[in-house]
C-alpha cells in the first residue's frame, strides 16, 4: 500500500485539482479557430475580443482560409472549430447554421442604381469574384446554375479590399459578395447594389 501511494499520490492529487478547476465552471485553454474571409475580417474580431474579455485563462489562436481549406482543418484536427460562409455536405464534421447572410451584386457604377436586370444582362461586365475555394463564391455560382458557364471571370482576388479598390476606380466591373462587406461603401454612395 505505501508503494503504492508513493508512486501514485502525485497523480491523484493532480486528478484533483484538475477536478476543482472544473468545478468552478472556469473556462481556461487554447482554442484553435479558423473563419473563412468575410467571417474572419468583419464578424469574429470583436466575438473574439469579447470572449477574451471575459474570460482570462483562454487563448485563441485565430486563421483566416478559404471554406474548402477550413473543411480540410476540420477534418484532420488542425482546428478545433472551423467557420464558413457556404455548405459542407461532409458527414464526418457535425455542422450548426450559426446566422444568415445576403450576397449582393455590386458596382462602382452609379447607372446601376434604382434598377433591376436579370443576371445574364449583367454578363458582359468585367467579373470581379474571390478565388476557387471561396464559400461566396461557390454560393453564387450554385445560385446561378448551369447559366454559371457563361459567366467569364474576369479576375479573382483574396482580399477584399483589393476588389473593392478595383471595383470603385473602374466602372465596367461587378463582383458578387457579402453584403457585410461592403456595407461602408453602399452607404457612402462608392458603391452601388444592383438589383
Amino acid at each position: 500500500g505505501r508503494a503504492f501511494k508513493e508512486k501514485s499520490h502525485k497523480h491523484f492529487l493532480a486528478l484533483k485539482d484538475v477536478q476543482n478547476i472544473f468545478k468552478k465552471d472556469k473556462i481556461s485553454g487554447i482554442l484553435h479557430v479558423a473563419s473563412s474571409k468575410t467571417i474572419g475580417d468583419f464578424v469574429s474580431p470583436q466575438i473574439i475580443f469579447d470572449f477574451l474579455s471575459k474570460y482570462d485563462d483562454t487563448k485563441i489562436v485565430k486563421d483566416i482560409q478559404n471554406s474548402s481549406k477550413i473543411i480540410s482543418l476540420v477534418l484532420k484536427g488542425g482546428i478545433d472549430i472551423g467557420f464558413i460562409e457556404s455548405y459542407t455536405h461532409e458527414p464526418n464534421i457535425e455542422k450548426i447554421r450559426m446566422a444568415s447572410d445576403k450576397l449582393v451584386v455590386v458596382s462602382g457604377d452609379k447607372n446601376f442604381l434604382n434598377k433591376e436586370f436579370y443576371i445574364d444582362r449583367l454578363f458582359s461586365k468585367k467579373w470581379l469574384l474571390r478565388e476557387p475555394g471561396s464559400g461566396t463564391r461557390e454560393l453564387f455560382l450554385n445560385a446561378l446554375g448551369d447559366i454559371s458557364k457563361e459567366l467569364k471571370i474576369f479576375m479573382e482576388f483574396c482580399e477584399f479590399e483589393e476588389m473593392k479598390t478595383v471595383l470603385k476606380k473602374n466602372k465596367d466591373t461587378i463582383s458578387c459578395v457579402s453584403k457585410i462587406v461592403v456595407e461602408k461603401e453602399l452607404q457612402r454612395g462608392e458603391l452601388f447594389e444592383i438589383r
